[in-house]
C-alpha cells in the first residue's frame, strides 16, 4: 500500500490577516528554500533603484550567501558591506531591533511628515532564526508605532518600514490584489518553484508580469 506524501507548502505564501486591529496582506518567504529568487524590477523607464553609490533610505535589508538576512541602519550601525549581499533593499525607518520595538526616525534623518505621521504602509522583517522573511502590505492607516507593534506580533526579530501611500501595490501569479494609485518606478519581484516544475510569482510595490 502506497502512502501519499503530504503536499509541500509553497516557499512563498500570501495570506490576508488581521492582527492588533490592523488588516494586511502577509507575504511569507521561506529563506531555507534555495529555489526562491528575489529581484528588484524597474518599471516605467526608470534608470535604476538603489545602487552601491546611490541610496534612498537609511535602513537596509540585506540577504547574504546561504540566504542569511541582516538589517543595518547606516547612521547607527555604519554602512553595509554591499559585496556580501546578493539582494538588498533600502528604505526605513527601523521598526524593530533584536526583538524589541525600536523607533528613532529623526536619528535616521527621516523628516517627511508622510512617513512620520499615519499612513497606509508596507513593511518587511524576519524571524530570530533568519528562516522566514515577511513583507507586509497594510490595508489600514497606521502610525509607525502601530506598524511596529504588528510586526512584533507576527514574530519579527528585525523589521523596517517600506514605502506606502499611493505606492502600495501587490500582485500574485498575474492577479492584481491591490493596484497602485500612481505609476511606480521599481518593485520587489519574487519567483519560486513549487513541487515538480511548476512556478509562482509575486510582485510587491508594483505590477509584476514576470
Amino acid at each position: 500500500m502506497a502512502i501519499a506524501k503530504p503536499a509541500q507548502a509553497a516557499p512563498v505564501q500570501v495570506t490576508e490577516r488581521r492582527v492588533a486591529g490592523a488588516n494586511f496582506y502577509q507575504t511569507s518567504i521561506d529563506l531555507t528554500d534555495r529555489e526562491t529568487v528575489m529581484t528588484i524590477g524597474l518599471a516605467n523607464n526608470a534608470r535604476q533603484a538603489n545602487s552601491n553609490r546611490v541610496q534612498n533610505g537609511d535602513e537596509t535589508l540585506g540577504i547574504k550567501a546561504g540566504n542569511r538576512p541582516e538589517m543595518i541602519a547606516a547612521r547607527v550601525d555604519g554602512k553595509p558591506d554591499w559585496t556580501e549581499h546578493w539582494f538588498s533593499l533600502t528604505c526605513g525607518p527601523r521598526l524593530m531591533k533584536a526583538g524589541k520595538i525600536w523607533l528613532d526616525p529623526k536619528v535616521e534623518a527621516f523628516k517627511d511628515p508622510n512617513v512620520l505621521g499615519a499612513s497606509y504602509r508596507t513593511a518587511t522583517g524576519f524571524t530570530a532564526d533568519g528562516q522566514k522573511l515577511f513583507i507586509i502590505t497594510f490595508l489600514s492607516i497606521l502610525t509607525l508605532q502601530q506598524e511596529a507593534e504588528v510586526m512584533q506580533a507576527i514574530g519579527c526579530y528585525e523589521a523596517m518600514n517600506l514605502d506606502g501611500g499611493a505606492s502600495l501595490a501587490l500582485a500574485q501569479n498575474g492577479k492584481i490584489l491591490l493596484p497602485p494609485e500612481r505609476n511606480l518606478t521599481n518593485y520587489c519581484h519574487l519567483r519560486w518553484l513549487t513541487s515538480g516544475s511548476s512556478s509562482g510569482q509575486t510582485g510587491l510595490g508594483a505590477l509584476s508580469k514576470g
